[in-house]
């Protein structure tokens, strides 16, 4: 079974947390985007407030009396309020649904003085160099409202990152409210924030970027594989062939591994009939079986073949057999036959007085199948000393357990359990891939995964071996 598409560079869970975190980063850049629409933002910021210029009361030193306009001021106090545009659009006049002003009230009230004017005196001190407001024109652009108390922009525009600065006199300590509305726009307190991009902000972005390109690079094969269909939530019973078990379930641990959200759950069962009616009647969704399409279609009409790999089987002995590496054709056929009962009868290395135990599978098996039809040449008969086994493993651990044993299993068990019994060349033939392909080994069987024809699966059948591929 070919996951490589499934699990790319990493496994599934690398892939799903690799296209969650890319999906995260994309969610964020789109998130950035939006953020940084256009925007109306004027914000202010008393740098200086309520600060105290002269006090009659409260400095010491020579008497002094203050008059502004030919009235007594008892205390001046300095107050310097910073208007910036932190938005990313321009703002003028136009833009205002109620004027931006910096309204002022007393908080206490004067004792000598009769006027109840808290401004005495606003200008514009310092601007960004792009207003070009100097101390020359700094009064055409400043209103000052003495009787409503407040001072007010006129004609300003104020780009993006553009500032302006107000100072203002007051008659003793103010409080200042700053009002206005603009459309489509915010008027509010500066708050400090830092610098949007700095160098160590754009080497973590830069390296931000590169991860989100690796992970969503690394996810790529996760994603096509759910569009495809090679990943898929749910589950797939696959009940069949002995032969085919160990293969089976290594290929579904493989799938899961890549695809833990789908589930494979392989079971054995060395009847074909059994399986192929448990097909059909929708108990189980794949049905693995050495035996021919055309016995197949006897019981499930409706049947899709998958061809998805060549099974190599190998006659086994017993180690107590030795001196016995090849047969021939006609001596499995005596063997099998009962023609011989004797391990000398079959060669003269054999060791003396050692039966022949004659183990082999059901009618209904596919290995029986393969091993009459191109061993043999013909089906077996019961005779005395013969005994049917009704699975691989069974037939491995009987042929291991039982001196003077022969049977046969797949090459992929025999290696397994190359300890305990042995594979013996059929005409001097060996169980292998290659000869398997060159026409010469002829103890093979295609392994067929039968499904409803009506019915799609995939994910195992779509990542299995083809029959161009042989497997063990």
């Amino acid at each position: 079974m070919d996951t490589s598409n499934l699990l790319g560079v990493g496994g599934f869970w690398i892939n799903l947390v690799s296209l969650l975190i890319a999906l995260l980063g994309l969610s964020f850049g789109i998130w950035t985007y939006f953020k940084s629409k256009q925007r109306k933002l004027i914000t202010y910021e008393f740098e200086d407030k309520n600060t105290n210029v002269v006090s009659v009361d409260r400095d010491k030193g020579e008497n002094i009396e203050i008059f502004l306009d030919g009235q007594q001021v008892e205390e001046v106090r300095y107050q310097l309020i910073k208007i910036r545009n932190e938005g990313n659009v321009a703002v003028d006049d136009q833009d205002y649904k109620q004027p931006l002003q910096i309204a002022f009230a007393p908080q206490t009230v004067s004792r000598t003085s009769q006027s109840s004017e808290v401004i005495l005196r606003a200008g514009i001190p310092e601007a960004a160099p792009s207003l070009r407001i100097s101390s020359h024109n700094a009064k055409d652009y400043i209103i000052l409202d003495a009787e409503n108390q407040y001072v007010a922009l006129k004609d300003v525009l104020l780009n993006a990152s553009d500032w302006i600065k107000i100072k203002v006199l007051t008659r003793g300590k103010a409080d200042i409210v700053v009002r206005g509305r603009i459309k489509d726009g915010q008027i509010k307190p500066f708050a400090p924030t830092q610098s949007f991009l700095t160098w160590r902000k754009g080497v973590r972005y830069a390296l931000f970027g590169a991860l989100l390109f690796f992970l969503l690079y690394n996810s790529l094969g996760l994603i096509t594989a759910l569009i495809q269909g090679n990943c898929v939530w749910g589950s797939i019973e696959v009940r069949g062939s002995s032969a085919f078990y160990l293969a089976a379930t290594g290929y579904a641990k493989d799938y899961h591994a890549a695809c833990p959200v789908g589930f494979v759950t392989v079971a054995q069962e060395p009847d074909a009939s059994v399986s192929l009616t448990d097909l059909r009647d929708g108990k189980i969704q794949i049905a693995p079986s050495e035996m021919p399409s055309s016995y197949a279609r006897s019981i499930v009409p409706d049947f899709k073949d998958h061809q998805v790999a060549v099974i190599v089987f190998t006659v086994a002995v017993n180690k107590d057999v030795t001196g016995i590496t090849s047969l021939s054709r006609d001596q499995l056929l005596k063997i099998y036959n009962g023609t011989y009962r004797n391990w000398k009868d079959v060669d003269r290395s054999a060791p003396d007085h050692l039966p022949i135990k004659v183990f082999g599978r059901p009618t209904t098996s596919g290995s029986y199948n393969a091993f009459t039809r191109y061993v043999l040449g013909t089906e077996t008969h019961w005779f005395p000393g013969y005994q049917e086994i009704a699975r691989t493993l069974q037939m491995a651990d009987a042929v291991a357990q039982t001196p003077g044993a022969i049977g046969y299993v797949d090459e992929g068990t025999a290696g397994q359990m190359s300890s305990m019994i042995s594979s013996v060349e059929i005409e001097g033939h060996a169980p292998t891939p290659a000869l398997v392909e060159h026409d010469t080994y002829p103890f093979w069987a295609i392994e067929h995964l039968y499904t409803n024809k009506n019915r799609n699966y995939p994910g195992p059948l779509g990542t299995c071996q083809t029959v161009s591929n042989p497997v063990k």
